[in-house]
């Protein structure tokens, strides 16, 4: 990408919950890094990060916010997109990232790619929740197929590259959605959504391909079970003991 008339790469440092922007033979550019490793109320084990420009309402970044379950976009506070001419250095104007947007419903687990479109919907691989789908501005559903667990990227052919293609949420005027409503919201998946999103993501890597989030959440609810017949068990041995 290019900023202030410079060549930029974006890296996404997914463990350390951060966004960075490296400028070749200079090295990172601080002030613009997203994030703070630990920092999971900003991002937490994001993946694909997509960088839009200010002739499309940037700067801004629009990233599947994995562990946190939702799509988030941050758009950079002080509009300009200007970077220090010696680029070592902070803002002159003080910029930073401010969360703009964010979108999840009841369903969604452990999102791995969203792209903004042309025509102003957002299309996230819902890896762990088992789907594709299609987000309109409103917040409510286009559309959504189902799709293995573990969909890494998606891509919508015809669109181009995600770096050509939709505008920020500050120039399509997005409002925040959360829990938005939805049709095929089923009893197992509020189920799954009672078990934390690192330990549930972290047993389906253990289980089989084939194994589904509902089926991670049924094992993490037997291994529960049996820690609790143990620690019954043990309490109970203790207690014998002491009355000999």
């Amino acid at each position: 990408m290019e900023i202030d008339g410079g060549e930029v790469v974006m890296a996404s440092l997914r463990n350390q919950d951060q966004v960075i922007f490296v400028e070749p033979g200079r090295g990172l550019l601080e002030d613009w890094t997203l994030g703070e490793d630990g920092d999971h109320d900003k991002l937490y084990e994001q993946h694909n990060p997509d960088y839009i420009p200010p002739e499309r309402g940037g700067p801004a970044v629009l990233v599947a916010d994995s562990e946190n379950n939702r799509v988030v976009e941050y758009q950079r506070e002080d509009g300009s997109g200007a970077i220090n001419a010696s680029r070592t250095s902070p803002d002159e104007s003080g910029g930073k990232w401010v969360e703009s947007w964010t979108w999840t419903d009841e369903r969604l687990l452990w999102p791995r790619d969203a792209d903004r479109l042309p025509n102003g919907t957002t299309v996230i691989a819902d890896s762990h929740g088992e789907r594709v789908l299609a987000v309109r501005p409103d917040g409510s559903v286009a559309w959504s197929r189902p799709a293995p667990t573990g969909s890494y990227d998606v891509e919508v052919l015809g669109t181009g590259d995600e770096r050509a293609c939709g505008a920020s949420v500050a120039r399509l005027g997005y409002e925040s959605q959360r829990a938005s409503p939805f049709d095929d919201v089923d009893p197992a998946h509020w189920l799954v959504a009672t078990v934390p999103p690192l330990l549930l993501h972290g047993t389906l890597f253990a289980l089989p391909a084939w194994a589904s989030p509902l089926d991670a959440a049924l094992v993490l609810a037997a291994a529960a079970a049996v820690a609790l017949w143990f620690a019954a068990e043990a309490a109970v041995a203790v207690r014998d003991r002491r009355r000999q």
